[in-house]
């Protein structure tokens, strides 16, 4: 189980690495869930992990749907376009998961 919430993340100031933190809210409150150091990596790479772990749950979230979705469809819901809605859910998922800030 994890924790629950739409997280986000913030890039920590004041460091010498490329630091972020992800928290389970929109406001940066509380204890932080993971903290990302840049050692290793580009600015643009430590802030794409970010991002891509702050939209984790509404990946999982989305993946259930279709998975769901995938395995009630008739053949014919299908052929009508039944899996539409479901297709511009994952795209709209994948947009947050790759947008940077």
């Amino acid at each position: 189980m994890f924790t629950k919430g739409d997280w986000s993340w913030k890039q920590n100031r004041g460091n010498n690495y490329y630091e972020h933190s992800v928290f389970a809210s929109n406001d940066y409150r509380g204890e932080a869930l993971a903290e990302l150091s840049g050692k290793g990596c580009t600015k643009e790479e430590v802030k794409a992990n970010a991002c891509l772990m702050a939209a984790a749950p509404a990946l999982l979230d989305v993946c259930e749907k279709t998975a769901f979705k995938l395995e009630t469809m008739t053949t014919e819901e299908y052929q009508q376009g039944g899996d539409k809605s479901i297709r511009i859910l994952l795209k709209q998922v994948i947009t947050q998961a790759r947008k940077i800030k």
